[in-house]
């Protein structure tokens, strides 16, 4: 079963729920571009963890599935390639248009830069890029009419993942792993840790981000289940994670030490049937349905260049629902609100919880 309900509104007017990125994979398949006549094309490139990651990666190929189906695409439609490393980012994006698809979607912050630089060379193309802000090198509003970025209010779900974790912790300490420094990340981070100190301000927040490696820092669980034991050790009963398939690590380690978890992107009490006994909730993002919206745009002759935001929220607390009390529900409810109504701001500044030189490049709410 996936569960599609989130708690309360989203925080943001934008596309869909925080849908999860469990599924089958059917398809095109690895490399393959096929043959026939297609009312689109469609290449998925993904970061390092691949398209099975229980992550992010796997939550933008779901939504290619699911824009598929809804178009009624055959499978030798769509196809995905999948990077290794950084120097395949570029390559792979020249695959996808020299095999002739026309809606190509790039997965994670790291593509950003090379997905402009394919997309302007390639105008007749749509191309679309998951946590790609279309910015200039100087962070300035940058639009390119053929390529969409599909991005989030990370601090927000951030935040509202650190509140349940303070109202859910007993020792008074808290933990997160993080993947790579980058934007998208360091604002999961922050809101965590401000959602944390927003409901019970004494409570200790310990936190790590996984060094700037493209090639290891989605995909690296055994150092995450290191920091788990270490955190554990300091104290932390409740474990959140925004670390792709390195935060399944954490989440796993901390599920098997009897501790509380928080999953990230979408419902990963579905994606992570191991954490099941004590995942509490999932601090999620749109996209799934972000991604097949966007590409059902091009369809339906709607797209548009430059930023297009999707909505954040809690998943379900399914097991955990009747352990939570009408109160913490309530409080969660009126963070939420506040959030939406620009009441809070989630991305405020807190010294000492980013690397060094590390800016979250936070967006307003309202």
């Amino acid at each position: 079963m996936t569960t599609r309900a989130c708690f309360g509104l989203l925080l943001i007017a934008g596309i869909g729920c925080g849908s999860d990125g469990k599924g089958t994979m059917t398809g095109g398949g690895a490399g393959t571009s096929g043959g026939g006549t297609c009312a689109l094309r469609i290449g998925f490139i993904s970061d390092t963890g691949g398209i099975n990651d229980k992550g992010f990666n796997q939550a933008g190929w779901n939504g290619v599935l699911a824009a598929a189906g809804t178009l009624g695409l055959a499978a030798s439609c769509y196809s995905y390639l999948t990077s290794s490393a950084e120097t395949d980012y570029e390559p792979n994006l020249n695959k996808m248009v020299a095999d002739g698809a026309n809606v190509i979607i790039s997965s994670g912050f790291g593509m950003q830069k090379v997905t402009r630089k394919v997309g302007r060379e390639n105008p007749n193309l749509f191309f679309i890029g998951v946590d790609h802000a279309q910015v200039d090198e100087m962070g300035r509003p940058d639009p390119i009419a053929n390529v969409a970025g599909l991005v989030f209010h990370e601090d927000a779900a951030g935040f509202l993942a650190g509140a349940l974790a303070g109202l859910s912790t007993t020792s008074g300490t808290v933990a997160q792993v993080e993947g790579c420094p980058i934007p998208p990340v360091a604002r999961f981070g922050l809101g965590f840790y401000n959602g944390v100190k927003q409901v019970k301000p004494t409570a200790k927040v310990l936190t790590a981000f996984h060094e700037l490696d493209f090639m290891t820092c989605f995909n690296d669980p055994m150092w995450a289940k290191g920091k788990a034991l270490e955190f554990e050790g300091m104290g932390a009963d409740v474990l959140f994670a925004a670390a792709g398939g390195t935060g399944t690590g954490f989440l796993e380690q901390g599920c098997k030490d009897g501790k509380k978890v928080i999953g990230v992107d979408f419902d990963q009490y579905e994606s992570l049937p191991s954490v099941q006994p004590c995942i509490v909730s999932s601090a999620t993002k749109s996209m799934l349905d972000g991604v097949a919206s966007i590409i059902v745009s091009v369809k339906q002759k709607t797209f548009r260049g430059g930023d297009v935001y999707g909505g954040v929220a809690l998943a379900p607390f399914h097991g955990f629902d009747s352990m939570l009390s009408a109160d913490v529900k309530a409080q969660l409810k009126d963070i939420e609100r506040k959030i939406a109504a620009g009441d809070i701001d989630p991305c405020k500044d807190a010294t000492g919880v980013l690397p060094m030189g590390v800016m979250p490049f936070c967006v307003p709410i309202r």
